[in-house]
């Protein structure tokens, strides 16, 4: 996806709104079936049939075929940095946020700056009728 560059999280809550497409950059483990997260990134546009995507990243082949997280969503906890008791980069910018689309548990590790656009991409689309805060 190529757009103009943001500039900061308002702008992007704003995209979001006008419906433009928004790649944030996410780490992944669905069900806990998984040990270790797999890098990825989750493709946010309302106006879109699925309006939440999450695509693994491939090393040497770029970005899977995408995945999407189904209504209704159900957050159960974020904001907590990312990886207590699991592989540890160290990296202190990552949060988790843990969601059950359509009954299916997601743990996400993305980026504090990106926690309140993914947590209002979820709302809205949970509530399509309804436009983010």
């Amino acid at each position: 996806m190529i757009g103009r560059p943001s500039r900061g999280p308002d702008d992007d809550l704003d995209d979001l709104r006008l419906g433009r497409p928004l790649l944030v950059s996410a780490l992944s483990r669905r069900d806990r079936r998984i040990v270790r997260f797999q890098a990825g990134c989750l493709i946010l546009q309302l106006d879109a049939p699925r309006p939440i995507i999450w695509r693994r990243y491939r090393v040497f082949n770029g970005y899977g075929s995408g995945v999407p997280l189904d209504p209704p969503f159900e957050v159960e906890e974020a904001g907590r940095d990312a990886w207590p008791g699991t592989f540890n980069p160290g990296d202190p910018r990552f949060c988790m946020i843990v969601v059950y689309a359509a009954g299916r548990r997601w743990d996400l590790a993305v980026p504090k700056v990106d926690l309140q656009l993914v947590r209002a991409a979820l709302a809205a689309a949970n509530r399509p009728d309804i436009p983010p805060e």
